[in-house]
């Protein structure tokens, strides 16, 4: 698919918050915002969309494996496995994968701290409510005097 105007809703696609720092004690003028690091999996023929832009979450894009196909600016371009792509103010895209295996990437970005509840595992009914799965939870991560600890489960 190379119209974005055209581009599907998301199918295909699951999402896993691995860790998310509260950015608010760590730098001035953050209060609010959280930087967030998730796996995101598109299956062949997965779409992540439709069009969406990252105005006020910035982020950057690793890809594990297989081939993601980042569409914006009426241009189409493959990446994977390696370095992606920046998702900056002037980002506005949708994904697919159009290979033959899952196309696996690490999304990191900074957001503010009601979207990053709305997307904690806590809302995903696949994480359960029993101890293990809380203990699956990503951990919010607070930062000591001279290291990062995992301070609580992300609870939304």
């Amino acid at each position: 698919m190379s119209d974005e105007q055209a581009a599907p809703d998301s199918k295909g696609v699951s999402i896993e918050l691995l860790a998310a720092v509260d950015l608010g004690p760590e730098i001035a003028g953050m209060a609010g915002r959280q930087l967030r690091m998730r796996k995101v999996t598109i299956e062949p023929g997965g779409v992540f969309g439709p069009i969406h832009d990252h105005v006020g979450r910035p982020g950057v894009v690793y890809i594990l494996q297989g081939t993601i196909t980042d569409h914006r600016n009426g241009e189409a371009e493959d990446y994977g496995p390696g370095p992606g792509w920046p998702e900056d103010r002037h980002t506005m895209h949708w994904l697919e994968n159009t290979g033959t295996t899952s196309a696996v990437e690490i999304s990191v970005d900074v957001v503010w701290q009601p979207l990053a509840r709305v997307m904690s595992p806590r809302r995903d009914s696949s994480w359960g409510n029993s101890a293990a799965a809380t203990s699956r939870m990503p951990l919010l991560m607070t930062r000591t005097a001279t290291s990062w600890s995992p301070a609580t489960r992300c609870s939304g």
